[in-house]
């Protein structure tokens, strides 16, 4: 559970705004926005794209408010919502499919040590050849594989927020990882990995 330095817990900010204390509303935004756009944009690949997602996933959720559970972490139903919010933008832009922006490899790849350029270097190329991967996957695996890899959901979570039974979530999960592991194949990275 959130809580901000003087202490306000998220179930309390929810108590506050469902009273329609609007200040405390803007809490929860300010307290979430960087993950909700983080999410959005990972699913979406599009910066405003995002924006829009990331504010529809505020709106639903100030109106649905008095249909949010306690007992539940407030952030997983903010993120279910988000998560939503971006299929349901997905869907309408379908028609008119263009190629979506390449995410950041340094939101996908975190590099932990300090090595040489080289090393540096290769890195960042991998990274980037995991966010064109990701960001190719059809739709209906990259958004369970996001929501699990990348915002560490559970299968469960993940069955509820996108309305699918629990198998389907699991299998297109590990569908969504064959096929990256599949095209960092193709391109010549795990040949690489395997040489070290």
């Amino acid at each position: 559970m959130s809580a901000s330095e003087d202490g306000t817990t998220d179930a309390q900010l929810v108590a506050v705004s469902r009273a329609g204390d609007i200040e405390a509303f803007q809490e929860l935004v300010l307290r979430y926005q960087r993950r909700l756009f983080g999410l959005c944009y990972r699913l979406l690949g599009r910066y405003h794209d995002a924006e829009d997602a990331c504010q529809e996933a505020f709106l639903r959720a100030y109106r649905a408010l008095d249909r949010y559970d306690p007992s539940r972490p407030f952030d997983r139903w903010l993120l279910a919502i988000a998560a939503n919010s971006a299929v349901s933008m997905l869907r309408r832009r379908r028609s008119t499919r263009t190629e979506p922006e390449l995410a950041k490899a340094d939101d996908i790849t975190q590099t932990t040590q300090m090595a040489s350029a080289a090393d540096q270097a290769e890195a960042r190329e991998l990274g980037e050849a995991v966010a064109r991967a990701i960001t190719g996957l059809a739709d209906h695996y990259r958004i369970p594989f996001v929501l699990f890899h990348q915002e560490e959901m559970s299968y469960e979570e993940i069955s509820r927020a996108l309305a699918l039974p629990l198998g389907t979530v699991k299998s297109r999960v590990h569908r969504a990882r064959e096929r990256l592991y599949q095209e960092l194949s193709r391109a010549g990275f795990l040949e690489r990995e395997d040489r070290r």
